[in-house]
């Protein structure tokens, strides 16, 4: 009979422990944990979990999808691989609000791993060890970009609205018909010849004083 290398009966051994730790029914914990990380890899959000010095700790699908690093790439590394290099000190700054306990809540700018940027909302909470004390930060990140890109659009629009009115010396206000309050642009005020300290927004008896008698 041909007898087993002490090394090959250590590696049925290691094996069976294995079957035997993947056969045995998983507990409520197990359970909620897979669970909870189930959840967060199908998140469209980007969720990450660091130490209160900023090394990455977890990594899920959306935040790979987001930023362009796989977990693999990142795990054991710093959160400063997403800081734009005009802001070095930003993430370690935000860090240190959370280390005293608060949930910080912030827009501001990532860099991607091709270098492009990308703009973010974030909410950074602590994580506590069984004393209460903050051990490390859970940062919840989604992508802004378009609604940021839309707002600046809007911004660029308006002020060639600004630009136009001025140009033609024309005025344009708006009325909110609930509360009955007005807001008008600059080039009004001076078609009326109206102090923008005298004019109060809502205040109609302003308005009426400008209209003629026969109106």
């Amino acid at each position: 009979r041909v007898g087993l290398s002490t090394y090959t009966l250590s590696i049925i051994f290691i094996l069976a422990i294995l079957v035997a730790l993947l056969a045995r029914p998983l507990s409520r914990s197990d359970l909620d944990l897979r669970r909870l990380a189930a959840i967060a890899d199908a998140s469209d959000d980007a969720m990450i979990n660091k130490t209160i010095d900023g090394v990455i700790l977890s990594w899920n699908g959306a935040a790979e999808r987001m930023y362009g690093y796989s977990a693999s790439e990142v795990v054991g590394r710093g959160m400063s691989i997403l800081a734009p290099a005009e802001h070095p000190d930003e993430i370690a700054g935000l860090l240190e609000r959370v280390s005293s306990g608060e949930v910080v809540r912030v827009e501001t700018e990532r860099v991607r791993r091709d270098g492009t940027r990308l703009n973010v909302a974030l909410t950074i909470s602590p994580i506590r060890d069984e004393t209460g004390r903050v051990v490390g930060a859970s940062t919840t990140a989604r992508d802004i970009t378009e609604r940021r890109e839309a707002e600046r659009r809007l911004e660029r629009l308006a002020r060639l609205l600004v630009d136009a009115q001025t140009i033609a010396g024309l005025g344009s206000w708006e009325s909110d018909v609930q509360d009955g309050s007005s807001t008008w642009s600059d080039q009004v005020y001076k078609i009326f010849g109206v102090d923008r300290e005298r004019f109060v927004s809502g205040d109609a008896s302003v308005f009426r004083e400008l209209l003629h008698p026969d109106d």
